[in-house]
């Protein structure tokens, strides 16, 4: 790889609290390597938010949804069998496999999903367990 990226638009997540629209995550993916750069818009901001690339494409984004008070959301990109470290707000300190599937309640209040099997929907964090609509893949 010579190290310049070509990227190419590859979807959005939706992340609501009933009505209200708490964050909009906009995706591009490499066509070289397959790295997926990711963003995260707010409501009222006017500058998006990148997160840092990850460092290679076996690197896969997660997004976790922390219910102990008020909902939050947290992202990661975690490489395979790689370990996610969550300080909660409760105080505790939460630590999750990184290699779930579609949706997994991972401990009481706290929720992961992989951000490529939740690209194009959305998730309504109001809900318990937080909803979770995606286009039908074929």
């Amino acid at each position: 790889m010579d190290g310049k990226h070509e990227f190419q638009y590859h979807g959005s997540l939706n992340i609501y609290d009933g009505s209200n629209l708490i964050q909009t995550y906009d995706s591009w993916r490499c066509n070289k390597c397959g790295i997926v750069r990711i963003c995260i818009r707010r409501p009222g901001k006017i500058e998006p938010e990148f997160l840092e690339d990850p460092s290679s494409p076996d690197e896969r984004w997660m997004i976790l949804i922390c219910k102990a008070e008020k909902p939050r959301v947290e992202t990661y990109s975690v490489k395979p069998g790689e370990t996610i470290r969550h300080e909660c707000v409760d105080g505790r300190v939460i630590e999750f496999e990184g290699d779930v599937k579609f949706e997994a309640k991972v401990a009481e209040n706290h929720y992961l999903y992989r951000f490529e099997d939740v690209l194009n929907g959305f998730i309504d964090v109001s809900e318990d367990p937080p909803k979770v609509v995606v286009p039908k893949r074929s």
